[in-house]
């Protein structure tokens, strides 16, 4: 069941101090008082390491990421934390520690132990304002921040992560700029909330023009101006994008540029990533806990011979999602080479079948494949300037970049099919020469 992991998504409790309204944990109330025995934790790190074992010694080597998530984490005794990673850390010495919190119940304490066991957690903030915060913390949002610095006294920093929704769509980009500069970040990450509990389009959820021009667009702008790129999720749109037009690489699983466990045509999840509840289910991954009889994989106690259970499970999820490919043209699409392709947990807990949302996936991507297209040559010269490749000016509407060693040779076929884009060959180098539009 776990000899493929690399990534455990601990869910120690589904039970939360709050009540966002967007959560994918529904019903939260019935696991008030829920929390992971110590019992249960000690039974999954030693399946963990016996099914690693089964594939190769080597795999005992294998950095194992395991993240403790919820619900809150942070409701599980503090004591009970330490046991649990002190015991994981003997078993699994390539083990590291992650944490993915709303950051409301944060103490000194805490902060002592996240910074021993070096875990920089995950947050949960829509803005800077409580105003951007009323559909998940009640107006706590000084209380985040409030915390942010606290856990910065003890060299503590925080991932957040922004959720796009009704109320902050026309300040999103507003709200990561005061966020980046609160976190002491470079980039954050911003994704669309997906209301699962209705069939269709329906409140807080942003259309696909609203994402175009309220984040897309002010992020690829302040590209341009500053030759910074803000939000993750466009700068990985940005890194496919470019790396097909450069190289001729494809968004595709099989290839080496896609790393990560979302945001491509198959997800890992099931495979190299995997969520267990604080029963001991253990499921593809924690988006799917509307339906978890579609994704589980069976219990941490499940016989699972040289995990083929767990495998079939996972690649009948993912053999869904190849019909709705090929149902829906996404191989010849012209946005394939920057498609995240949608969450199938969140697509099925909306509508009950597999599917790809045109309306939202396809519309926002299609748009942001067109604007790149357009605009490749003046994005592409701040896109170097932001990823730091040698770029020289050679006429006021000519330059060259150099890529930097380890990249793969530029592939010349490809290349010329970009507008004003060619390769040039200075003192035996191969340099790309691209001419502004």
């Amino acid at each position: 069941m776990f000899e493929n992991v690399h990534e455990i998504i601990l869910k120690v409790t589904r039970d939360c101090n709050l009540r966002c309204a967007y959560c994918y944990v529904r019903n939260k109330d019935r696991y008030r008082g829920e929390r992971m025995s110590f019992a249960l934790f000690k039974r999954l790190i030693d399946r963990y390491v016996l099914d690693q074992q089964k594939n190769s010694p080597d795999r005992q080597k294998q950095t194992l990421s395991l993240i403790f998530h919820g619900g809150e984490p942070t409701l599980l005794d503090t004591h009970e934390l330490i046991r649990f990673m002190n015991y994981a850390r003997r078993k699994i010495p390539y083990i590291q520690f992650g944490m993915q919190t709303n950051l409301t119940n944060i103490s000194a304490e805490l902060a002592i132990i996240l910074q021993k066991y070096g875990i920089s957690p995950g947050i949960s903030a829509d803005g800077w304002h409580s105003r951007f915060n009323q559909l998940r913390t009640r107006r706590q949002s000084k209380t985040i921040f409030r915390n942010v610095r606290l856990l910065k006294q003890y060299g503590v920093n925080c991932a957040p992560l922004i959720i796009i929704n009704k109320l902050n769509i026309r300040s999103i980009l507003t709200n990561i700029q005061r966020m980046l500069k609160i976190f002491g970040l470079q980039d954050i990450k911003a994704n669309y909330v997906e209301n699962i509990y209705t069939s269709d389009p329906a409140y807080p959820e942003v259309s696909a023009d609203e994402l175009i021009t309220q984040l897309f667009l002010p992020v690829i702008n302040q590209l341009k101006k500053k030759q910074v790129i803000v939000e993750t999720n466009i700068a990985g749109m940005l890194d496919r994008f470019f790396q097909t037009s450069l190289f001729g690489v494809n968004n595709d699983p099989d290839k080496d540029n896609v790393s990560g466990n979302c945001y491509m045509k198959f997800c890992a999840g099931g495979n190299n990533i995997v969520e267990v509840d604080a029963d001991g289910a253990v499921c593809s991954c924690g988006r799917w806990d509307a339906v978890h009889e579609v994704c589980q994989l069976g219990f941490i106690n499940t016989a699972d011979p040289w995990g083929l259970r767990s495998y079939g499970k996972a690649a009948c999820l993912q053999i869904q999602k190849a019909r709705q490919l090929r149902k829906k043209h996404c191989d010849i699409c012209p946005a394939q080479n920057i498609c995240s392709y949608g969450c199938l947990a969140f697509a099925y807990a909306k509508y009950k079948d597999f599917r790809i949302r045109e309306e939202l996936v396809c519309a926002y991507h299609l748009k942001a494949k067109k604007y790149l297209q357009e605009n490749s040559s003046l994005i592409l010269k701040a896109y170097a300037g932001a990823r730091q490749w040698p770029v020289r000016k050679i006429h006021k509407k000519i330059f060259t970049v150099e890529l930097p060693a380890g990249f793969p040779p530029l592939n010349e076929a490809q290349i010329s099919q970009m507008p004003g884009w060619s390769v040039v060959n200075v003192d035996g180098q191969n340099l790309l020469q691209v001419i502004l539009c």
